[in-house]
């Protein structure tokens, strides 16, 4: 893919820049090499490298050279914003394409395909493992113990704001561990899974035991619009994050649930991979895999989030008015009491935010003007 990016183009982009002092334009696909313009070629502010690095070389590259601006395209998307998160240097990004810059579902995450977790459930002998809870250095199971301590936590987080008559949404039900914990201290509960057969397994769980106030639903989770006509109390996204595919993706599934929620719900986003600690977490897998071959050291398809991203969400959403942030409850050891964290979103009507913006994501589209973040 390349795009047709011409020196009035750049030029719009720097006069728009001019108070930054270094700017970065990152792995251009341009029918004219971009480094070939008046007014790049003699500036020494500007930055191009146009060869792909991983978010580790990346964010090496952006702090040691004080870039304090990115500009890239689309297709890298979920890394550069993982840099621009990560990196106190960086202020500004800018992503710049001749489409629109609407959520398509063009892009595809791995972790959200479907016969992958029909293949799981079908092949899972108990709740833990159709969940796909594999601890990624040892990559067995989870044990019960770790997993009770998971569901008693989010229930801790959110039973001072269960009644009976409280409506749920959970996206991303999966097995059930967090639904069957939570739904009989509720009036009803709407649950929604992108496997049939989770979905069907749940069913049959739920005839068997005689529970008649949880609804399921096999839906992706930009397919929440399907609820535009209900108004949920608490939304509940456990441990399921971390499966979108960006932040493009996860912030389009964040407004639509402001849309089908009450002046003063809460949002429990739980079990978040923390960037912030992302790179001691990949690291102590890197020295784990010398005892254990098995170890997962690849997490490029995963969604990290950091607090100060969800933040700045806040002060683009003024509905969102708090944000606790939380780490796990329980006493066993392992990476999601370590490496993980869970943030309460609580809502109200408002029109301004408590939230200020320390950070600037924005957007061109050739032809147009710049235009501020999602």
């Amino acid at each position: 893919m390349q795009m047709n990016v011409n020196e009035e183009e750049v030029q719009k982009i720097l006069k728009y820049c001019c108070k930054e002092k270094n700017i970065l334009f990152y792995n251009f696909r341009c029918k004219k090499d971009v480094s070939c313009f008046i007014s790049i070629k003699d500036n020494k502010n500007v930055h191009i490298v146009n060869i792909n690095k991983n978010y580790y070389e990346l964010l090496n590259y952006v702090d040691s050279n004080n870039i304090n601006l990115i500009c890239y395209m689309p297709v890298d998307e979920k890394m550069v914003q993982d840099v621009f998160w990560s990196s106190n240097k960086l202020t500004i990004s800018i992503c710049i394409d001749d489409n629109s810059f609407k959520y398509s579902g063009k892009t595809k995450s791995k972790l959200m395909n479907e016969k992958l977790w029909n293949f799981t459930a079908n092949n899972a002998n108990d709740m833990i493992e159709a969940g796909g809870w594999i601890n990624s250095y040892t990559r067995e199971k989870f044990s019960e113990q770790e997993m009770q301590e998971y569901t008693e936590n989010t229930f801790i987080k959110l039973s001072p704001h269960l009644n009976n008559d409280c409506k749920i949404l959970e996206i991303g039900c999966s097995s059930g561990l967090t639904m069957y914990n939570i739904a009989p201290f509720t009036k009803s509960y709407f649950a929604i899974d992108l496997s049939k057969i989770i979905i069907k397994k749940n069913q049959e769980y739920i005839l068997k035991n005689k529970i008649d106030n949880i609804k399921l639903f096999c839906l992706k989770a930009d397919e929440i619009d399907a609820f535009i006509n209900e108004k949920f109390d608490i939304v509940i996204l456990n441990s399921v994050i971390h499966c979108f595919s960006d932040y493009i993706y996860f912030e389009d599934v964040m407004k639509k649930i402001l849309k089908i929620t009450n002046d003063n719900a809460v949002v429990f986003l739980g079990d978040i991979l923390d960037l912030d600690k992302r790179v001691i977490f990949e690291k102590s897998l890197i020295e784990y895999r010398e005892k254990c071959k098995k170890t997962k050291i690849d997490f490029t398809n995963e969604l990290f989030l950091s607090k100060k991203y969800l933040e700045d969400f806040a002060a683009n959403n003024p509905r969102i008015q708090k944000i606790e942030f939380s780490s796990k409850c329980g006493k066993i050891k392992n990476e999601l009491t370590e490496f993980r964290y869970d943030a309460l979103l609580k809502l109200n009507d408002s029109t301004e935010s408590s939230y200020q913006k320390k950070k600037h994501r924005l957007f061109c589209k050739i032809g147009t003007d710049i235009k501020s973040e999602v």
